[in-house]
């Protein structure tokens, strides 16, 4: 029982110090956090396309809810605005361009989106005033846990 042959395959490189192991597992750890992150947005980028492809298709998804009532959500990609786009817009506006744009979303991404691109509001309750401001408009529609979308306007057939 003695033998080589049944010693552990596996070898260690002893000539190393334990300094040079610790950097190499660091290294290891943070290219595996980069393939991770890349991993994921990639899927997320996918997961965009295939949920826009699927809306142009005329499926839409109703977000599940959790026990207290609130909407669950999706990770959100990354969406951005030109800063200066919405400085003279009413929120209506600028959501309608926002919606356009992205597609149905959450109030809080919608009002990240809006501020980002320049609306300026000293109102203290955003989420509040987005809501009524949409209603009132009318051009809007709730579809469930303050999350948005654009009322189908295609006139139906007579």
């Amino acid at each position: 029982m003695n033998d080589q042959k049944d010693a552990p395959a596996a070898s260690f490189d002893y000539s190393i110090s334990r300094d040079e192991v610790v950097q190499k597992a660091i290294s290891a750890a943070k290219q595996a956090d980069e393939l991770r992150g890349a991993a994921i947005t990639r899927l997320l980028e996918l997961r965009a396309q295939i949920e826009r492809d699927l809306e142009t298709l005329g499926h839409r998804t109703v977000p599940a809810f959790h026990k207290n009532g609130h909407a669950k959500h999706p990770p959100v990609e990354s969406k951005t605005m030109d800063p200066k786009i919405f400085k003279n817009a009413t929120v209506a506006e600028a959501s309608r361009v926002v919606l356009q744009t992205y597609g149905t979303l959450h109030g809080k991404e919608l009002e990240r989106l809006l501020k980002q691109g320049g609306l300026r509001s000293k109102i203290g309750r955003f989420q509040g005033y987005l809501g009524v401001a949409l209603k009132r408009d009318g051009g809007f529609e709730n579809i469930g846990g303050n999350t948005w979308r654009l009322k189908d306007t295609g006139a139906s057939p007579e």
